[in-house]
């Protein structure tokens, strides 16, 4: 029996079936296709990550964290100022100060302040010769007498210069728990007020060794392999500066604690802050690429990770971006670990030498992988600045004492930095942002030293607080003797 007419000849989907069969071996070309291609990119890749750790190993055979943290500076438990750093947070009453914390619903208010966030203003904004008034006095030596066995802890830093903090580091790197790092922070803090009363008071040989105190704590952080370090230690360096700049505001300090000073200034200009950060984040990047390559970090967290780490906020396409450049990671390795090597090659040279490379290495990082710019861009460029601000800030704070020094001995002004050679500086200090010797100019009531700071124009010694104020130079001022400690505003 014959089948039924369908109305369709039997050869008729012939030419289908060729065109299916046809379309899946383009697919299967095309997949061939595609993981060839991967392969290659993946072998090209591996390659160039592998140069990229051999220029790593050229700087330092042992470049990984391991390798760091092992080459650190060994210090002796009783030289050692690290616990020093959480026995004066223990130490220090809480909320403390009363005019920058306000405390718990219920605490009794231990020190009569009215208005905390107006006298905390007030107090921040008094110039450097003014005269605390009675309020400030009444209320500094109140909250210094609260916390006098912490203030007291901490002026002991003035006998221990060395410290290191110990380090658990992370599986992933980034994350590297650095609390006593943070803390110490706290010991500026304390002693901060301690500087203004002393030098109100008159006991500028106790203001200056507070100040030298606050810089030795800075050293409690040591060789800490991390920019996140490097900032803290930039961040403690600045009180320091900000309080001898007062207490020089106040008085005319012994030529032997000006001396002790200008000498430990000039020793943290020599301090590698970046070069240590620098070579310390390239590993700890490393590393935590190579835990997303394994798997142990997840890369849907990558852009939350990463941004909390270096502080940025994330968003949608951010995320969708890093994302899709999360699919070649060893790509992004690589990238990462090349654009770090010259970071480091860069932190290697003088301080005067870094913008320009710094500018260049900044426009190629920008071309890079999203999740590299997430890595790399904003903590080389931010502490590179913060540096550079900070080397100025400790060679202003040195020519400062030593044109104090002169004019205590010569009872004048001296002409310029270059008088200072060779009794009181051994050099002019160089000036970071542009190469040339640090700037001195006389003012109506004293005199100026500074740096052009970041614009590179020299303003005139049109000094400001606010870094990168357009129009103004970064420094530090002297005022003749007959404006020092004036009326209290």
């Amino acid at each position: 029996m014959s089948e039924p007419f369908t109305g369709e000849h039997p050869t008729a989907s012939l030419p289908r079936r060729r065109r299916l069969r046809a379309l899946a071996a383009a697919g299967v070309v095309a997949v061939l296709l595609l993981a060839g291609t991967y392969y290659r990119l993946t072998t090209f890749w591996d390659r160039e990550l592998a140069e990229a750790v051999a220029d790593a190993k050229r700087d330092l055979p042992g470049w990984r964290l391991a390798d760091l943290e092992a080459a650190r500076q060994v210090i002796p438990d009783e030289e050692n100022s690290s616990p020093l750093v959480a026995r004066v947070r223990t130490l220090s009453p809480r909320p403390w100060p009363v005019w920058m914390l306000d405390p718990p619903a219920g605490t009794p208010d231990v020190v009569a302040l009215e208005d905390r966030e107006a006298f905390s203003r007030r107090l921040d904004e008094l110039p450097p010769n003014a005269r605390l008034d009675a309020e400030q006095v009444r209320v500094l030596r109140a909250e210094l007498t609260r916390a006098a066995c912490a203030v007291g802890l901490a002026r002991s830093f003035l006998d221990h210069p060395r410290g290191r903090h110990p380090i658990t580091y992370s599986k992933d790197g980034l994350s590297t728990g650095l609390n006593l790092t943070q803390d110490t922070r706290w010991v500026a803090v304390v002693l901060d007020p301690d500087v203004t009363l002393r030098a109100h008071e008159g006991d500028f040989a106790g203001a200056l060794e507070s100040c030298h105190a606050i810089v030795n704590a800075n050293r409690a952080v040591g060789d800490e392999p991390f920019l996140i370090s490097a900032l803290v230690r930039i961040a403690v360096r600045r009180i320091a500066v900000l309080k001898t700049e007062r207490v020089l505001a106040q008085g005319e300090p012994p030529p032997d604690a000006l001396s002790a000073l200008q000498r430990v200034l000039e020793e943290e200009d020599e301090v590698p802050l970046l070069l240590q950060g620098a070579r310390g984040d390239r590993a700890a990047i490393d590393t935590f690429l190579e835990a997303v390559r394994r798997g142990d970090v997840s890369r849907r967290n990558l852009t939350g990770l990463v941004g909390w780490a270096n502080g940025q906020k994330g968003g949608f396409i951010q995320d969708v971006k890093v994302q899709a450049s999360s699919l070649a990671l060893a790509h992004c390795q690589a990238e990462c670990l090349r654009f770090m090597n010259r970071f480091v090659d860069i932190a290697r040279r003088p301080p005067e030498e870094w913008r320009e490379p710094m500018r260049e290495l900044g426009k190629d990082v920008k071309r890079g992988l999203p999740l590299t710019r997430l890595l790399c861009e904003v903590p080389m460029q931010k502490v590179t600045l913060a540096a550079l601000r900070s080397h100025a800030d400790l060679r202003c704070g040195a020519a400062l004492l030593a044109v104090e020094r002169y004019r205590q001995a010569r009872g004048r002004w001296p002409e310029s930095l270059a008088d200072l050679v060779p009794a009181y500086l051994t050099k002019v200090p160089t000036d970071p942002f542009d190469g040339q010797p640090l700037r001195f100019t006389r003012l109506a009531d004293g005199v100026a030293v500074y740096s052009v700071s970041a614009d590179g124009n020299d303003d005139g010694g049109n000094l400001s607080l606010k870094f990168l104020e357009e129009g103004t130079d970064w420094g530090l001022r002297l005022w003749d003797a007959a404006a020092r400690g004036g009326p209290g505003t």
